[in-house]
């Protein structure tokens, strides 16, 4: 799986990722300043995590580059 976010330096301090432990799961935070980047594209990166952290699931021998 392959996914590409492009920045400029325009979109420093744009997104912060929180992760947190909570026992048998893991809760994921996204949060982001809508006039540095676009809801949409907060969406996109999510949905690519997810489809990462699938992929990672289903093949944990996967290499990741």
């Amino acid at each position: 799986m392959t996914s590409e976010w492009a920045f400029n330096f325009t979109a420093r301090r744009a997104l912060w990722i929180q992760i947190l432990d909570e026992g048998s799961e893991l809760r994921v935070i996204l949060r982001f300043a809508p006039r540095l980047i676009s809801r949409s594209s907060v969406e996109r990166i999510a949905k690519d995590w997810q489809a990462m952290l699938a992929s990672g699931l289903e093949s944990p021998d996967l290499r990741w580059r």
